[in-house]
């Protein structure tokens, strides 16, 4: 008599096996895996759930152009996906778009196309407002304190009482500065609607509520420079959105390290650093970083000398004697506009500047951005900033021990910088007596045989470095890293992609060189008993999953703990990933409908934590977010969305 035996299988969150293991089967987990886990969840108690469907918050900003999500988190309740585009970015919050309220308010003349019709010069003393007619920008002329350049214009609106949205650029050198206030009379005196505010060359947005109509905007000008404005709008029943210096081609190389309310963008090239700061939901600022102090190339060893025609002031003039030891002895160029030069009088006093225009090869000009120098006469004591759109920009940024750090420039690919020790954006590396100090900043090259491209910068028990070769963790015989107490030990070879890690528990997972492995780098005891680092193919048990290449990764924490990515056919594998349970299963989500005959395209996914906020559809507050951008083809068009998902079904909670 035969018996039929039904074992029973008490789990299935071994997730999707790749055809490389249908044969392993006296695998431990061979039993609770399956040959197709498609739009369902591995969940780390043992089962499985149906993935919840995605709701359409909104159109991409363009159906022709592919969105780039990132999450910015300050909080559990101030959390905001942004979304960018071709040169542009807007923002999400509460499961909807940030939308600028309907007012009937505008702003006359804010492109200053031929002329600043429009505008009022409440300028004092010799300060002027007057028009750029070669770049249409409103110029705010000013010589200084007590001479400020000051630009009013008078804004009609039926809707006092109701949040009112500004936009406009700032034009000038990086760091240049202007204030802005909203006031209830002319003249820029009066800031009873909004505080002056301080805004740096770049990009802004910034919301306020008028309490009489009409309200007066003003933008002033204190320093001895003229700096400009343009495109100032009142964002009127749209989203709020403030433009980027980066293409649709360049966003999957961005790097990007949040701090607070402030993110730092790096792409390289002739790209220099940016900073997103958030003022409130509808107050943003995209700013070009000016660094501070550095880096530095080495001090000049040429007898070349350099000479300032004042100790202080905007606008001076750099005289070199010779192109000797400036640019491989070719002399400056013009893309030398927005370098550093540091410079250091017989008295051993020193200042460092940043070069605003070119003249000629041993001639440029240049705004004093350090202490008033002593003295003006020539001197072989100077030395050149290490940034610049020849030699190239950062194109990583990370934070390593109260640090920022920046990497891989076009002519130094696997250097990386550590700023001051808690102060972010000063590269000082010797105080005023030349000395170096602990909390100086740090300038460090990679020792390799080949060219070892930095990809990323990440930071668990300690600094991780990832290169184009693979690992790298610095160490420090003190408590923290310093200038004379560093070293960098080369862990793991395989190499890294260009994409973001994650952060995930005391582990940090990333893809590898090819983008078609995830892997696990965790600090392990070793065979030898000693401490070390290594890494673990996660893909080991679906080798395909990953086809074709990730291009973005992305962590839900809660409820479960599950790591998702997008791949470059639209299909976005989900690993859910509790390695203290031993649980690692793979499943792929398909968006439904169609893109060109094919499946919808998932083109960039982000998350962030979730929360009860006004106007939400479903409160989310106790789990993550997941936002994804899809590709679609509907009625026989292309078209891009913004979509969230909905909350997973707990039968525990949801049925109460």
């Amino acid at each position: 008599m035969t018996t039929q035996v039904h074992p029973l299988q008490e789990s299935f969150n071994a997730g999707e096996f790749g055809k490389r293991m249908h044969a392993r089967v006296q695998f431990d987990k061979y039993q609770n895996a399956g040959a197709t886990y498609q739009n369902i969840l591995p969940i780390p108690q043992g089962g499985w759930a149906s993935r919840p469907g995605f709701r359409y918050i909104v159109n991409a900003k363009s159906s022709s152009v592919r969105p780039w999500l990132i999450g910015f988190s300050y909080s559990t309740t101030q959390s905001y996906i942004l979304e960018l585009g071709n040169q542009a970015m807007r923002f999400f919050r509460n499961q909807s778009q940030i939308v600028a309220p309907d007012t009937d308010a505008a702003i006359t003349n804010g492109t200053f196309a031929s002329n600043i019709t429009g505008w009022t010069d409440n300028s004092n003393s010799s300060g002027s407002i007057a028009h750029d007619g070669t770049n249409n920008d409103l110029n705010l002329v000013s010589t200084g304190t007590g001479n400020e350049a000051i630009a009013t214009q008078a804004v009609t609106t039926s809707n006092t009482g109701t949040i009112h949205v500004i936009s406009f650029e700032v034009v000038g050198d990086p760091g240049d500065e202007i204030t802005v206030r909203v006031g209830s009379a002319s003249g820029g005196a009066s800031s009873n609607y909004l505080a002056d505010a301080k805004k740096h060359t770049g990009y802004h947005t910034i919301e306020f509520t008028p309490g009489a109509s009409p309200f007066y905007l003003s933008f002033e000008n204190s320093t001895a420079k003229t700096i400009s404005i343009d495109d100032v709008a009142v964002i009127d029943n749209a989203a709020v959105e403030i433009p980027t210096p980066w293409s649709e081609a360049q966003l999957p190389e961005l790097s990007y390290a949040q701090s607070a309310d402030v993110m730092y963008f790096a792409i390289g090239a002739d790209t220099r650093p940016y900073r997103l700061e958030r003022f409130g939901n509808s107050s943003w600022s995209l700013e070009s970083v000016l660094l501070q102090d550095g880096p530095w190339l080495a001090k000049n060893s040429t007898s070349t000398t350099l000479n300032i025609s004042a100790a202080s002031g905007y606008g001076i003039t750099v005289t070199a004697s010779a192109v000797t030891g400036i640019n491989d002895d070719a002399g400056f160029r013009a893309t030398d506009v927005g370098r550093l030069i540091r410079w250091e009088d017989s008295s051993n006093d020193w200042t460092y500047l940043q070069i605003t225009e070119f003249t000629d090869t041993t001639h440029v000009k240049a705004d004093i951005l350090g202490p008033n120098a002593s003295g003006t006469g020539a001197t072989t004591d100077w030395r050149l900033g290490k940034y610049n759109d020849v030699d190239g920009w950062p194109s990583v940024v990370g934070f390593v021990q109260q640090r920022l750090g920046f990497a891989a420039t076009t002519k130094y690919p696997q250097t990386f910088w550590l700023s001051k020790s808690a102060d972010i954006e000063n590269f000082q590396d010797e105080d005023k007596d030349g000395d170096v100090q602990d909390d100086s900043a740090i300038d460090f090259q990679f020792a390799a045989l080949q060219v070892n491209t930095i990809r990323w910068l990440a930071s668990r028990k300690k600094p991780i470095i990832g290169t184009q070769g693979g690992n790298w963790t610095l160490r420090s015989d003190g408590a923290v890293l310093t200038p004379t107490d560093i070293s960098a030990d080369f862990e793991v070879s395989g190499g890294c992609a260009r994409v973001q890690p994650l952060e995930v528990r005391n582990r940090l997972v990333f893809a590898q060189a090819q983008a078609r492995k995830l892997l696990e780098f965790a600090d392990v005891l070793q065979d030898n008993g000693v401490q070390g680092f290594d890494s673990f193919d996660l893909t080991i048990l679906n080798d395909r999953v990953l086809t074709g290449g990730t291009t973005q990764l992305a962590y839900q924490q809660e409820p479960d703990s599950i790591i998702y990515a997008t791949r470059n056919d639209g299909q976005m594998p989900t690993l859910t990933y509790q390695p203290e349970q031993s649980v690692i299963g793979w499943s792929r989500q398909i968006h439904g409908g169609a893109f060109e005959g094919g499946d919808a395209v998932i083109e960039s996914v982000a998350t962030i934590p979730g929360q009860d906020g006004s106007g939400q559809f479903k409160d989310s507050s106790g789990r993550s977010e997941v936002w994804v951008a899809v590709k679609q083809t509907i009625n026989g068009s292309t078209v891009r969305h913004i979509e969230c998902m909905e909350k997973l079904f707990n039968a525990d909670e949801d049925l109460q």
